[in-house]
């Protein structure tokens, strides 16, 4: 059911102690748990309608992928992400010498 190693352990301790513990407790451990999952559901929804963004401007073509949208929106990613440390990353007017 998705639950953590700690969720189980604080589930079993409830189990095995049920008299003093309350169903409120059971009920807070799957509560968490949902908002969780939601929380997953937003980030992975997000994640889907970037890709079908990229996907959607995609030509899907024969052609090489040389000039791919999705590669270059990818590298592009790739480099705001590292702060464009990456070699790869560096500006193409930069290594044109006047």
């Amino acid at each position: 059911m998705g639950f953590s190693l700690a969720d189980i352990h604080e589930l079993l301790s409830i189990r095995v102690d049920k008299s003093h513990k309350t169903c409120m407790d059971v009920k807070d451990i799957a509560d968490g748990k949902i908002r969780e999952i939601q929380e997953k559901i937003k980030v992975l929804e997000q994640f889907q309608r970037s890709l079908v963004a990229l996907s959607s401007a995609c030509c899907g073509g024969p052609e090489s992928a040389e000039h791919c949208s999705i590669m270059e929106s990818l590298e592009v990613f790739a480099c705001e992400e590292s702060g464009s440390s990456v070699p790869s990353c560096s500006d193409p007017e930069d290594s044109v010498e006047s």
